[in-house]
């Protein structure tokens, strides 16, 4: 679908997906060792906005360095 191209190629939905990103554990690991239920339902989670980034045609690697930017602007604001 056309549509989430276009709105997630911008520059507030690039910064959307990084944010999901680092929310739902697409950089990190989604298993909780205390709970199954808790593992499947971050997988599902992760799994949704793995699902986003595939529908907007890009990639981890670009969502992944939106991120760092992000997190880098944060830091150097609160210096």
């Amino acid at each position: 679908m056309e549509a989430y191209y276009s709105l997630l190629n911008t520059p507030e939905g690039e910064e959307i997906m990084a944010d999901l990103s680092s929310r739902y554990n697409v950089f990190s690991p989604t298993f909780d060792p205390h709970s199954e239920r808790v593992s499947a339902f971050n997988e599902g989670a992760r799994n949704v906005v793995l699902d986003l980034i595939k529908r907007a045609r890009t990639s981890p690697k670009a969502i992944l360095a939106k991120l760092e930017l992000m997190e880098s602007d944060v830091r150097s604001t609160s210096d």
